[in-house]
């Protein structure tokens, strides 16, 4: 198949914003008003008191671009039009063609804001060069709209294919959370850059359709799944930038990932906290998309009815607590559906359907990707010898005092079906054990002012997972304590704890006058090093059903 002169092809793109051979001038420019003559239509000037009357202005936007008829022509219908109307009816071409004193035939192009003017020429230059040249995708986007706007042809496709090479460049550059540290300072992710521009997004275009979809499909792989974006603190910030339209994705796709349906909603609730001026139909759009009906006991029986108390009392008034639409009977109702058996399940669901909207995602029995894998998601932490020292010096006798363990990056706590967990070391003075604890809490995302989430939530749930301290012996690592909490047994209150109260054995007080470095950690020398104690947290998957 003939695929074209080369060599006229480079000599076309070169001809690209050079005055060689150019036989008309495109002169951008935008409209405004001014005043002009008193009118009885007029506008009525305020130092004056007198009307005035507006008149329409154009205001030329840089340097005029030279054009070539018969390139433009080829790759541009708007502008093929104007010029056929020129050459064909002279100065009938009125403000969008006409011919200058000095010079070679005008060719206006109005635009809605001066920004708009290099895109603009970009476009113009697609259409000459086959090439987009852009340094983020918000540019190339704009670029992609005024292609659409002056119709040069392949601008649209050249963008796109612009697109998907960036969105694929990161693909291949990282499986998950590609440029976590972009908003500390380096470069924003494409897939990120791209939906920062949705209101760049064209409507109703079937072309775009496929690269949005394909962009869907790239958010995805960046962030993977709720547990890494909730317990990775730069990925979370990212997370929190997102717009609406972003976060949707995320939540409709059948990709994306979690431990439980209890983190979807609290990965959700993290966002709706950061972005309360999102308006009230996206937010229920949103809400929508968490598949309630498989948020499991603790969240069915403390979290929902609590949000559903907080919206009732505050959606007229738009408070801070009321954000997440849901009523109290719907949430009473999705408790019963859970709890069900399959032939009960069926006739709640044909009895409440058209009440509750039983067809829409909440109620989707359709479960996600399962996060955790086979040998289970470990999280190390430590507490640093320097915390157990003052710790112990600031003990008094009978008294208790709590050291919590610090997982890796300065994170707290860790995220797992839809609470916060931290282990935690009990400290009391005269004991030959310390005690070992895994502590469960509310996530302070729930803690929203008017809510009474923080004062009224009572609860208990369970979490298939394994607690582990570390013993060393001349650098060797072994466990000096490991519990399994398994999904069947042992219940954690909400902000309440499981553990061992004896789990670790200390050593004996030095003997008076025997010298040692540091006394008081000298009982804690079997799980010291590197100045810190050492441990884990795994969270184990769901036994098979």
């Amino acid at each position: 198949m003939y695929s074209g002169n080369s060599l006229l092809a480079k000599a076309i793109a070169d001809k690209f914003g050079s005055a060689e051979g150019s036989d008309c001038a495109i002169v951008f420019y935008v409209a405004g008003r001014d005043s002009g003559e008193v009118g009885e239509d007029g506008i009525k000037d305020e130092a004056t008191g007198t009307a005035q009357k507006a008149r329409k202005v154009e205001r030329a936007v840089g340097d005029p671009l030279p054009g070539h008829k018969f390139v433009l022509r080829c790759i541009s219908e708007w502008f093929r039009a104007k010029i056929d109307r020129w050459d064909g009816a002279g100065s009938a071409g009125g403000s969008t063609g006409s011919p200058t004193a000095s010079g070679p035939v005008e060719l206006r192009v109005s635009l809605n804001k001066e920004t708009d003017a290099p895109s603009a020429r970009a476009a113009i230059g697609v259409g000459y060069t086959g090439r987009v040249q852009a340094d983020s995708m918000r540019e190339v986007l704009r670029i992609r709209c005024q292609g659409a706007y002056l119709q040069v042809d392949g601008c649209a496709a050249a963008c796109d294919e612009f697109i998907t090479a960036r969105l694929q460049a990161e693909n291949g550059s990282s499986s998950s959370g590609a440029g976590v540290d972009a908003q500390d300072g380096g470069p924003q992710p494409p897939v990120l850059e791209f939906f920062s521009a949705f209101k760049l997004f064209p409507a109703d275009e079937p072309s775009f359709a496929a690269l949005l979809a394909s962009a869907k499909q790239a958010l995805v792989r960046h962030f993977r799944d709720t547990l890494v974006v909730l317990n990775t603190p730069a990925l979370k910030k990212q997370f929190l930038a997102l717009p609406a339209v972003a976060v949707e994705a995320l939540l409709e796709s059948e990709d994306f990932a979690t431990d439980a349906e209890s983190s979807v909603l609290l990965l959700l609730a993290a966002w709706a906290e950061g972005n309360k001026r999102t308006k009230s139909t996206a937010r229920e759009r949103l809400c929508r998309l968490v598949r309630l009906v498989q948020l499991g006991r603790a969240y069915l029986t403390f979290v929902l009815p609590a949000l559903a108390a907080d919206f009732e009392a505050g959606a007229d008034e738009d408070l801070p607590s009321a954000w997440f639409p849901i009523s109290c009977m719907e949430a009473a109702f999705l408790a019963s559906l859970s709890s069900a058996g399959s032939s009960e399940q069926r006739e709640l669901r044909e009895a409440g359907g058209s009440m509750y909207r039983s067809a829409s995602p909440a109620y989707s029995g359709a479960a996600r990707p399962q996060c955790v894998p086979g040998g289970g998601l470990t999280f190390d932490w430590s507490i640093g010898e320097q915390e157990l020292q003052l710790a112990l010096q600031a003990l008094r006798p009978g008294q208790t005092s709590y050291l919590y363990g610090v997982f890796a990056g300065g994170v707290p706590s860790i995220s797992a079906s839809g609470l916060e967990w931290r282990p935690k070391i009990a400290l009391m003075t005269g004991l030959k054990n310390a005690g070992v604890y895994l502590e469960c809490s509310l996530p302070t995302e729930y803690d929203v002012e008017g809510s009474r989430m923080a004062t009224t939530a009572v609860g208990v749930t369970r979490l298939h997972s394994q607690l582990t301290v570390h013993r060393w012996n001349n650098g060797v690592r072994n466990n000096a304590y490991a519990v399994i909490f398994k999904q069947g047994t042992g219940l954690f209150r909400l902000w309440g704890a499981l553990g061992n109260p004896s789990a670790l054995s200390l050593r004996a007080p030095p003997a008076t006058g025997e010298a040692h470095p540091n006394p008081s950690l000298a009982a804690w020398a079997d799980y010291l090093h590197g100045g810190k104690i050492t441990g884990s947290f795994k969270l184990l998957p769901p036994p098979a059903v």
